[in-house]
């Protein structure tokens, strides 16, 4: 058979390899009338309405029409979605470096900053942004699949970019490091895990943590990606007295319904503080009556 009549094959046979590597589960359904994700989901909403317009209608004017390179290429650029760094009115550091006290999801989670799934229908890795909601923070993370693929699909593909001959923004190289730092123990994984954004094929969370701090030693990112976001969680990290409000939030009103019975008690009380004020200020009325004139001259 010649090469034209098995292109389309192979050409469909590629589809759907790299659409097995790029796509990933749809996100679970909140169903729950009283949920914090209701929460994060305005967050989102009031932050990338807009601007999710703009980036939908500049994506759809340059989607790259040209053949891949490579095979890495074509896997590249499905995972990047022909990205395009932004950023969300922060200013950016003139020297190019954030300086980065946190160090994995529960340190920012104490800090009342949430890992959350990106809401986009089609995202891709490129899709990282932090929301702010009252004293809580929401950092936005793309879902990703992990199995016995990832560790050599990204090794490939971060030696890819490194080869002088392809001039690139390490755009995966800074998605890895970024991953990276928000992982170190398990429970970091546990918590990505619960929010939808990685899928354990693995079936250990410490196989997981193994995999991305194996990946991501010694390497050097682009620093202007991610700068924005880094600087937003940075600034909303060091902020102390914000902390101390997001941790007691967090402790004692992690369920929404410990938030509901915290605020019945608060009803409850501020109703008997109403009502005994009523019954001493009616118990003087009475008295007030009784004490007459009359009755104070012949006393």
């Amino acid at each position: 058979m010649t090469w034209s009549v098995n292109e389309d094959k192979l050409r469909k046979s590629i589809d759907d390899y790299i659409k097995n590597l790029v796509e990933v589960p749809p996100p679970d359904d909140q169903s729950a009338i009283f949920s914090w994700k209701r929460l994060s989901s305005l967050s989102w909403y009031c932050s990338h309405y807009v601007e999710n317009e703009k980036e939908e209608s500049l994506h759809s004017k340059a989607k790259r029409q040209e053949d891949p390179i490579h095979l890495l290429d074509l896997l590249r650029t499905r995972l990047l979605d022909n990205h395009q760094q932004r950023n969300n009115g922060e200013k950016p550091n003139e020297n190019g470096k954030t300086w980065q006290s946190y160090r994995n999801v529960q340190e920012l989670r104490a800090a009342g900053i949430h890992v959350e799934r990106s809401k986009k229908k089609q995202s891709c890795l490129s899709d990282i942004s932090l929301t702010k909601f009252g004293c809580l923070g929401y950092l936005w993370l793309p879902p990703r699949t992990v199995d016995n693929s990832t560790r050599p699909m990204f090794l490939n593909l971060i030696a890819y970019e490194m080869c002088l001959d392809f001039q690139n923004d390490f755009a995966i190289t800074s998605y890895i490091s970024f991953l990276d730092s928000l992982i170190d123990e398990p429970s970091d994984v546990k918590m990505l895990r619960k929010a939808g954004i990685l899928y354990n094929c693995l079936g250990s969370d410490d196989e997981v943590v193994r995999i991305f701090n194996e990946i991501g030693t010694d390497l050097v990112p682009n620093p202007k990606i991610y700068s924005d976001v880094k600087s937003q969680i940075q600034n909303l990290y060091k902020k102390q007295g914000r902390t101390w409000i997001a941790q007691v939030f967090h402790e004692h009103f992690s369920s929404p319904w410990a938030f509901t019975a915290f605020f019945g008690a608060l009803l409850v009380l501020a109703l008997t503080i109403t009502q005994t004020w009523y019954a001493v200020d009616s118990s003087r009325d009475n008295l007030c009556k009784k004490l007459t004139p009359d009755k104070i001259c012949k006393s």
